[in-house]
Order: structure tokens, then C-alpha cells, then sequence
């Protein structure tokens, strides 16, 4: 779940008691292709055979079987699917299930453990889902979301942050007939190929465990980088989380990627995100940021020649995010082309008063930068110290920063902190327990 990685504030209104049933939690079913990657035919394989049916509270009750180690489903009208170009199935009220006899599956030959779902079958294509065990669903999940070279305590703390987002995003996209995608706006998913004998290990170490906060599962967030310090989730999504406040982040390595970056913006290009955007202020003429305790930005005002926009929270840099801008956490400063320069005399030496604050008779502060009108011994005149081309976003981190960085985690566990511990630092507040209620 990096980067990119878009989270709403929604999620913080769902609350999951934790002692759910095993069965309830037990198994998972993992969005593949749906809406517009939606498919009109996919062919499945398993050496040992595979048999159809339908998949129910998590069981596949089989109905048949089919010949042969290979088969193609196809779309063959509304609510309808065809095995081999046999008789159509109607699954008008329930799903086509195809399950391996034994062992694994391989969908347009993509192995996966568990079976496969083929469901809302309209319009020409059908919605993908592969169903499995949530265990066997976190295997294919870590190393597709941190390295599998890592070190085990850092592995053994994303696969109870994984679990925990699986679990309290179970009903994501409940309406689409599926729990979780297998993308970035969920966790990335790859099945069998991105198992690791690591992964394997750091999940089964930590079976059923997920981190709780008074009685419920909570909310285990991660990202790519923090940038030295994690955020607030009051500044990113609005709602306040105990234990998702920001902490200082020490052991995340300044040699971590991103853990610092830089990015250069023209004001046409500051222009051109507001325009995507539907935001019309004329030419840009100067960027205001208000920024936490944390170092993070949480309202950016773009001023124009035509009025002035404020973005808050993480809308302060996803808009430009395509320019460079990966996270909040960052401080800017105006791109000049001088054309002349003002000095001042101060203590005895010249100092440039270029890009110094200074306060009107009005109590308005502004920035000593472009154009501006002054009194001299010969009386009032313009001054222009150079035009403003664009900012320079000075930054630190990768993502929205709320919760556990992975680099900081990584870094924690190389200096001999264990999972539990390194959990503790980032959700603190929270509570190892089970999702069984165990």
C-alpha cells in the first residue's frame, strides 16, 4: 500500500469489534479484475485437475468437474457463463466457482492458492475474485508490500499491519461481490509468485494477531518513508485517531529512498494541476503554507491575480503530486529571476534585503521578492528585486504518513527492536491481540 497509496476519511467511521467468529475473518476474497479491467474470458489450469461449483461462506461446494487440466470460461450473456463452450450456467443469485483439485490454481497463468470466483457477468465481462484463506492471501501481500530481504521483526510487523487493514477494510468492496482489490488502493496482491519462504515464515509467526485499541481492531496504516516524523491522521484525513498521532522517527535512515526530496515547480505547472482541478484564479502569484508540529503541511493557499484558493490536509500535495510532491511534509521556497538587487547596511557589512518579511501600515506581512514601492531620499519609488517563476518544495517522506513507516520499521529492526516493539513506537496506544478473540 504505498504512494500512492489514496485513503478516505470513511475509513475511520467503520468500527470492527474484535472478537469476531474465525469464520467470519478466515477467509477473503481478493478483487482481480472488476469494472473497467473486467473480463470476457479467462482460461484457468491445475495439474491435478479441476472442478466447478459455488463458493459460499467461504467454502467452494463443488458440482461437477471438469475434463482435463485446463479450462475457459467465457461470458455467454447476461448473468450467464460457459465452461469449454458448454451449456451456459446461470449465476443470476450466486457465483461460478472453479477450485483445483489439489494444490494451487492458475488464472490466464497467474498461479494462486485458493479457487476462483467469476461473478457479474453483464455487459460482455465478468468480475475476477480469487477466494482463499486470509493466511494464504498475506503471503502473496508482504512481499509484494516490503522487501522479503528485510529483517524478520520488520517483516513480522507488516504482516499484523496487513492483517489488520485486511480485516478492517473487509467490506471495501462489498458491492462490487469482493473484499479487498489486489492494488495500491487496497495492498498489493500477487499471488503464489510473490511468496517468499520470509514472508511465509513472518506471517505464520504472527498467526491470527492484529493490533486492537479498546475492544476493536485498529486502523494499522503504513507507507513507503516518513521523512523523520510520522503525521497526524487529523491533518491528513480530518479525523482524529489516538494512536494514529505523529512520533518522532529516528531510526529511519536518511540513506532511505525519499527520505528526502526536492521539487522544482514553474508557476505554469502550479497552474496547470489547478486547472485538472477545475480551480480558475488566474496567474499564480504567490504559495502560502501553514504547517503542524510534525513538519507536515496541512493548508497550502495558492494566491492569483484572480482570487485565491486554500487546499487542506492531503490535498496540499496530491495535486502535484505528478511534479514531484510525494508527501506533506515539506517547506517552500519562490524560484527568482533577479533583475536588480536592494541592499542594506547591517552591522557594518551589506546585507541583501531580497526574500526578507516585511509589515505594511496595514499589518499585511508579505515577502521582500518581486515588485514593490518604497520611500528614498528622493522619494517614493519601485523597486524590482526579481520576478517569481516558480517554488521549490523542499520535502521528506513518501506517502500520507500516518501509522508505520516501513523504512523506519526496517530500521528499528536492524537495531535489535522486536515486531511488538516496533508497533508500540508507531501505534501507540494500541494493544498484539487476535482476530479470533483468542
Amino acid at each position: 500500500m504505498k504512494k500512492a497509496i489514496l485513503l478516505t476519511a470513511l475509513i475511520f467511521s467503520l468500527c470492527y469489534t474484535l472478537y469476531a467468529s474465525a469464520a467470519e475473518y478466515d477467509t477473503i476474497k481478493v478483487g482481480l479484475y472488476y469494472d473497467s479491467t473486467a473480463k470476457a474470458s479467462v482460461t484457468v489450469t491445475s495439474d491435478s485437475g479441476l472442478s466447478y461449483g459455488v463458493y459460499e461462506n467461504g467454502v467452494h461446494t463443488e458440482l461437477g468437474t471438469i475434463e482435463g487440466t485446463s479450462a475457459t470460461i467465457a461470458v455467454s450473456g447476461d448473468n450467464e457463463l460457459s465452461i469449454n463452450g458448454a451449456e451456459p450456467i446461470n449465476i443470476a443469485s450466486s457465483n461460478l466457482s472453479i477450485s483445483p483439485i489439489d494444490g494451487t490454481i492458475r488464472l490466464d497463468g497467474t498461479q494462486y492458492r485458493g479457487c476462483i470466483l467469476l461473478t457479474n457477468a453483464s455487459g460482455g465481462t465478468m468480475t475476477v475474485i480469487n477466494a482463499l484463506s486470509t493466511d494464504y492471501y498475506l503471503y502473496g501481500v508482504i512481499a509484494s508490500e516490503m522487501p522479503s530481504g528485510w529483517h524478520t521483526e520488520a517483516l513480522k510487523a507488516q504482516a499484523i499491519c496487513a492483517r489488520g487493514y485486511a480485516v478492517s477494510n473487509y467490506n471495501k468492496h462489498a458491492s462490487l461481490g469482493f473484499n479487498v482489490c489486489a492494488t495500491t488502493n487496497c495492498q498489493v496482491y500477487k499471488g503464489v509468485a510473490a511468496e517468499t519462504a520470509s514472508t511465509i515464515e513472518a506471517v505464520d509467526a504472527t498467526e491470527g494477531e492484529v493490533l486492537t485499541h479498546d475492544g476493536s481492531i485498529a486502523q494499522s496504516l503504513f507507507y513507503s518513508s516518513s521523512g523523520g516524523h510520522t503525521a497526524n491522521a487529523e491533518n491528513v484525513w480530518g479525523s482524529y485517531i489516538s494512536y494514529l498521532s505523529g512520533v518522532e522517527d529516528p531510526y529511519e535512515s536518511e540513506d532511505s529512498p525519499r527520505h528526502t526530496w526536492t521539487a522544482t515547480l514553474s508557476l505554469s505547472q502550479i497552474e496547470a494541476a489547478l486547472s485538472e482541478r477545475d480551480i480558475n484564479i488566474g496567474s499564480v502569484t504567490e504559495l502560502i503554507p501553514s504547517t503542524d508540529e510534525t513538519g507536515r503541511v496541512y493548508e497550502l493557499t495558492v494566491k492569483g491575480t484572480d482570487g485565491d484558493h486554500t487546499f487542506t490536509r492531503q490535498n496540499t500535495y496530491i495535486p502535484f503530486s505528478s511534479y514531484g510532491v510525494i508527501s506533506q511534509k515539506y517547506s517552500i521556497s519562490p524560484l527568482n529571476v533577479s533583475t536588480s538587487a536592494l541592499y542594506a547596511l547591517t552591522s557594518g557589512r551589506k546585507q541583501e534585503i531580497s526574500g526578507y518579511n516585511v509589515i505594511s501600515s496595514g499589518g499585511v506581512k508579505s515577502t521582500v521578492a518581486s515588485g514593490f514601492t518604497m520611500l528614498s531620499s528622493s522619494g517614493r519609488s519601485i523597486h524590482q528585486s526579481g520576478k517569481i517563476t516558480g517554488y521549490t518544495f523542499n520535502g521528506g517522506g513518501w506517502g500520507h504518513g500516518v501509522g508505520m513507516s516501513q523504512y523506519g520499521a526496517k530500521g528499528m529492526a536492524e537495531n535489535g527492536f522486536t515486531y511488538e516493539e516496533i508497533l508500540d513506537h508507531y501505534f501507540p496506544g494500541t494493544e498484539l491481540g487476535s482476530m479470533y478473540g483468542e
